[in-house]
């Protein structure tokens, strides 16, 4: 009997041990991945200064010749093509076409290819109308379609740019994306005067981002990348990648680096990763914006964050050679592959799910190991606030938006597994669903209610744990203040886990809902709780 409370308390002490060791780790990859956040903040404000005092940004460095008068000089505009891929994407097709046909640009110089895989026949046939009419209307539009999805959307843009040979840009727009009329005449200049310019891209915003806490959650998380993360890395000189729509590319310069690859789910990261170690300059347009959708479903939002998550690790895996054997300068090498992929693209989904969710609760339990309270507390709210200021507006959503945050961090922990390794699930190609205008009908209701009956396991057991380390918290060592953001925490697991985040749901009602409660005001809300599930649920069962 004595020896077997030996053999255990021998058992615990290593589990003490080791628990302590990864605690550890994990407090050092918070902290360099706070330190790394903290200091794009400050290049951001410092470059904002500098702006605001001089009354140029960062892209007053690159010519930028304005395009004569088109009535007057329209032979003198370069030739422009619009590639719009898409699949199945029966809820916004017709207005993506709308809006690449609506664009000002001289008719004999502008093509616009709709790139269509869609395998829905109402899809084909609502771009075939788009088409058509617009054919008529005296528009060089054309729809391109494949007998398979090989390569998927690299693979249609690939072939598309094939018949491009005597246009000089290509302008990359998604299906559910709005550009402004004048976007070509925004944008060209700056890739036209700049012979050494690879790609041009615009910073998104979004149309939905009041419809539900999930889309909002989203709009602070992207804001940050946009608005900050991207500008700064253009302005320093620094690697910062295509989106993969609202950008114009050089077509020598997609030539020059190889083409479009389906080496890996974010080919648009890909090409321009290939364009920057190629020596091409890239301009990253804060003040030139276009709108987009973000998707209110969890199902599509889990889909493209496994997407967006698994791409760039196996991206690095397979250029990681190339980037060290490059004309790089060493510490850009560095750079590259320590922060931009290792910090940002791995160690952050560790950090959030690995440290905050596991390693933090179960500290909870063994009151043997010790976190300093600067990175428990401290380094998540500094990191929280330096969020918060690029949505000044919407400050009081950022606590929601790092629970969401967390909870999906599994499914980006997963994903970057999954890429690291090659694993089944690394080259998965989902179409990230969009409602766009929606609709109301019976089918679509029901289709609705059937494509919210979802669960998932990993989510639920995650906010059990977390849940049952709050409650320890306050029982047994009376904790209460740290105990609350375990139970919202686990709260929020169960959420996602039940699909209560989605439109219509507990969770997924329209902000201003939300806002009349809590005396809150919202701008620009035109969609209702019930069109928003409608037109979800319905690209979900299409897709």
């Amino acid at each position: 009997m004595a020896g077997g409370f030996i053999w255990a308390a021998t058992l615990y002490d290593i589990y003490v041990t080791v628990l302590q060791a990864a605690i550890t780790v994990g407090v050092a990859l918070s902290l360099l991945t706070a330190v790394d956040r903290l200091l794009h903040v400050a290049h951001y404000l410092q470059l904002k200064l500098v702006a605001w005092l001089t009354g140029k940004g960062p892209e007053a460095a690159y010519r930028c010749q304005a395009m004569p008068d088109m009535a007057q000089a329209g032979h003198m505009y370069p030739k422009v093509a619009i590639q719009l891929p898409m699949f199945n994407e029966r809820m916004v097709c017709q207005t993506i076409v709308d809006c690449a046909c609506s664009l000002q640009w001289p008719r004999d110089k502008l093509i616009v290819q709709v790139l269509d895989d869609s395998t829905d026949k109402l899809t084909r046939d609502r771009v075939d109308d788009s088409v058509l009419e617009w054919r008529e209307r005296g528009v060089n539009v054309m729809t391109i379609r494949r007998t398979n999805r090989q390569g998927y959307k690299a693979g249609a843009l690939k072939e598309g740019l094939e018949l491009l040979r005597e246009y000089e840009y290509v302008a990359i727009f998604d299906a559910d994306f709005r550009p402004e009329s004048d976007f070509l005449l925004k944008m060209i200049p700056y890739i036209h005067s700049n012979d050494d310019v690879g790609y041009v891209q615009a910073r998104w915003t979004f149309t939905n981002a009041d419809e539900s806490l999930l889309t909002k959650a989203q709009e602070l998380s992207l804001n940050y990348h946009v608005k900050c993360e991207q500008w700064v890395h253009f302005a320093s000189g620094s690697f910062f990648n295509f989106n993969g729509t609202a950008g114009i590319w050089r077509r020598k310069t997609i030539e020059d680096v190889g083409g479009w690859n389906a080496r890996t789910t974010v080919e648009d990261m890909d090409l321009s990763l290939r364009a920057y170690i190629a020596g091409w300059r890239a301009i990253f347009l804060d003040n030139i914006t276009c709108l987009n959708e973000l998707p209110a479903s969890y199902f599509a939002y889990r889909k493209q964050q496994h997407r967006w998550s698994c791409g760039p690790v196996q991206l690095w895996r397979r250029s990681s050679a190339a980037i060290w054997a490059s004309k790089l300068p060493f510490l850009r090498k560095v750079e590259l592959n320590f922060l931009t992929f290792f910090l940002r693209k791995v160690a952050c989904h560790m950090v959030a799910l690995l440290f905050f969710c596991t390693l933090v609760p179960l500290s909870i339990f063994t009151p043997e190991v010790s976190i300093p309270l600067w990175a428990l507390v401290h380094l998540p709210v500094s990191v929280t606030v330096t969020t918060a200021i690029f949505s000044p507006k919407e400050w009081y959503y950022v606590v929601v938006m790092v629970l969401f945050e967390n909870a999906m961090s599994i499914v980006k922990l997963w994903a970057v597994v999954n890429g690291a390794f090659d694993l089944q699930r690394a080259n998965e190609w989902v179409v990230t669903s969009k409602k766009g205008s929606g609709g109301s009908d019976k089918l679509k209701r029901l289709k609705a209610i059937y494509s919210t009956c979802r669960a998932y396991t990993s989510e639920m057991l995650m906010g059990i744990f977390t849940l049952s380390a709050g409650v320890f918290a306050i029982f047994y060592v009376h904790r209460i203040t740290f105990s609350i953001f375990l139970l919202l925490q686990g709260f929020v697991f169960i959420a996602f886990g039940l699909n209560l985040v989605d439109g219509g749901n507990i969770l997924g009602r329209p902000l201003r809902c939300w806002g009349a409660c809590c005396g809150w005001r919202h701008k620009g809300e035109k969609t209702k709780g019930k069109e928003v599930a409608d037109g979800v649920a319905l690209n979900e069962v299409d897709q």
